[in-house]
């Protein structure tokens, strides 16, 4: 489970847009924000800043043969109560999808694609 979180390319998967880890203390996180990480334990956690002044911080224990994710956000002032509720939603829709890809397996696909347009966008 750790490397969904902290392997680019696994994180990639279920995230729903590229992302960047380089998943060592003070190595650089792209994950919607810019950040780095400020605490790092392989297979259990790590902590990241980014440069809106969030915290967003990932615990992993196992427990009867699952894995319990802790997953916190934190930083924000009240003038940002906005910006929380947007991040809150956006997590939810990731973290729902992360757990998908684990209990599917191989059959998982994302729910999440490309929308109707995303073509015409791009020529």
């Amino acid at each position: 489970m750790f490397a969904s979180l902290a392997d680019s390319a696994q994180a990639s998967r279920w995230f729903g847009w590229e992302v960047e880890i380089n998943p060592r203390l003070g190595g650089a996180v792209t994950l919607g924000a810019e950040g780095k990480i400020f605490e790092f334990e392989p297979g259990k956690s790590f902590v990241y800043s980014d440069e809106e002044g969030s915290i967003t911080r990932w615990e992993l224990e196992g427990s009867d043969g699952k894995t319990f994710l802790a997953f916190v956000q934190s930083g924000y002032v009240d003038d940002e109560l906005d910006t929380a509720a947007q991040h809150e939603a956006g997590w939810l829709a990731s973290l729902a999808e992360l757990k998908r890809m684990h209990e599917l397996g191989d059959d998982w696909t994302p729910l999440t694609t490309e929308l109707p347009g995303d073509d015409a966008a791009e020529e």
